[in-house]
């Protein structure tokens, strides 16, 4: 379209606006004045144009506003899939088994099922969570980060994906992201948050706090890297092993790895208890959220 073209269409406009009385009295002849010098000035034929100005502006914003809403990668609003109905529903029954599998503590099971569940349903952050904790009883916490970051794209007021992400964090050594992910958590719950969301905000508050006034016994320079609270031995929050060789002179503590090293499947189900996966996140990387 030629410069003429667009003012011979912005005077068709005027002309109906016109016509139509949305102008009248002295706006009719000022609206009557610019049509003329328009006219002149661009040497217009006297011709109409047929084309509806006012129709193609609102679809040329409609374009606009669909391109921009399907930016996903530049924008931090989620834009959904369409899934049908069969498939919604299929997911719905694929997360029930997962959860299943998840009081058994068949975690490896219960994320293939979650998997499943989300190849259904992308739309759902609750699969993605879900998947998350899966993946933080198998040991996986990039898995589990990448997971719990989606859920919270999908869902921002998703404050159980907040949590997930501020432990898969923690156990990353990711102290400031931790942090914000646990704030971002209480906002998310409101004016009533929960219990176990303030613990385990001011635990991770207490600890950032600690390595920003004293860094160097956190083996780190600085609190805000993502390999805070990496340092080696009890002073860095970490396990002690200066007692380990008096640990084994234990007969009970003898025994009990004996029967361990004779039945490693008795081992296997110990480790993949929730409250040894928490002790040993907190054992690994200090005084940690209480799981």
């Amino acid at each position: 379209m030629s410069k003429q073209d667009l003012v011979i269409d912005f005077c068709a406009f005027l002309k109906k606006q016109v016509e139509l009385n949305e102008v009248t009295g002295d706006q009719k002849e000022s609206v009557d004045l610019v049509i003329d010098c328009l006219q002149d000035a661009f040497k217009l034929p006297t011709t109409d144009s047929d084309r509806d100005l006012l129709e193609i502006y609102e679809s040329a914003r409609a374009t606009d506003s669909k391109s921009e809403s399907n930016k996903s990668d530049d924008s931090d609003v989620y834009v959904a899939v369409e899934v049908s109905e069969e498939d919604r529903a299929a997911a719905e029954e694929l997360k029930a088994e997962g959860n299943k599998l998840m009081a058994r503590h068949l975690f490896k099971e219960a994320a293939d099922k979650y998997t499943e569940a989300i190849e259904k349903n992308p739309n759902n952050a609750l699969f993605y969570s879900n998947r998350a904790a899966a993946f933080t009883h198998l040991s996986l916490p990039d898995r589990a980060v990448e997971d719990s970051r989606k859920a919270v794209h999908i869902d921002p007021l998703y404050a159980k994906a907040w949590s997930r992400l501020g432990h898969a964090l923690w156990t990353q050594n990711d102290i400031k992201g931790s942090l914000e992910a646990y704030e971002n958590g209480l906002k998310a719950e409101g004016d009533s948050p929960t219990e176990a969301m303030k613990r385990d905000y001011e635990s991770v508050k207490k600890r950032f706090q600690e390595m920003k006034a004293n860094p160097e016994s956190f083996g780190t320079k600085s609190a805000d890297s993502a390999d805070a609270g990496a340092g080696a031995g009890a002073g860095a929050g970490g396990f002690d092993l200066s007692n380990l060789a008096g640990m084994m002179n234990n007969p009970q503590i003898r025994q009990m790895a004996s029967e361990f090293m004779s039945n490693p499947e008795k081992l296997k189900d110990l480790m993949n208890n929730p409250m040894v996966q928490a002790l040993k996140d907190s054992f690994a990387n200090g005084n940690g959220p209480k799981m």
